[in-house]
């Protein structure tokens, strides 16, 4: 798996992206402490994106894990969920719906070490655009037991 940072400018906006290449599977991932109000429960994730094409579909794939104190990191990652998302437009923000829920790899809970990670199913048939997907952001929903930490 690779990837790299990059950004750019587009007009007055200038924006950090992932690049996912249109040609092979590529990975990305991110660390987090999940919040103390996080139930543990299932999440939901929605993919915020960018092109240069002018038309195609992009396969997003997200899984994830979390681990708490003496926990492995050789614990199993969550099952990977999917979504195919259709391009609107060039140069602007692509944003999916949600996800069907995720379930996090381990005994997740609030306070918790958790590692996301993101793939763009390039291999896939259905994955027909032609140019890099820049991957703006992902947006993550879950249930809490409390409106604040």
């Amino acid at each position: 798996a690779s990837g790299a940072a990059a950004s750019t400018s587009s007009g007055s906006t200038d924006y950090w992206y992932l690049p996912f290449d249109a040609n092979a599977e590529e990975v990305a991932f991110w660390n987090i402490v999940l919040p103390d109000s996080y139930t543990g429960n299932q999440m939901f994730a929605r993919f915020y994106w960018a092109t240069t094409a002018n038309s195609g579909d992009v396969v997003w794939a997200i899984s994830g894990i979390s681990l708490g104190d003496g926990e492995a990191f050789n614990t199993t990652q969550g099952t990977q969920q999917e979504f195919l998302d259709s391009w609107v437009t060039a140069i602007g923000v692509n944003a999916t719906g949600e996800t069907t829920a995720i379930t996090l790899g381990g005994s997740p809970s609030g306070g918790e070490w958790a590692q996301f990670r993101v793939h763009r199913k390039a291999a896939y048939a259905t994955d027909t655009v032609a140019a890099d997907a820049r991957l703006l952001m992902v947006r993550l929903e879950y249930g809490v037991n409390a409106f604040s930490d």
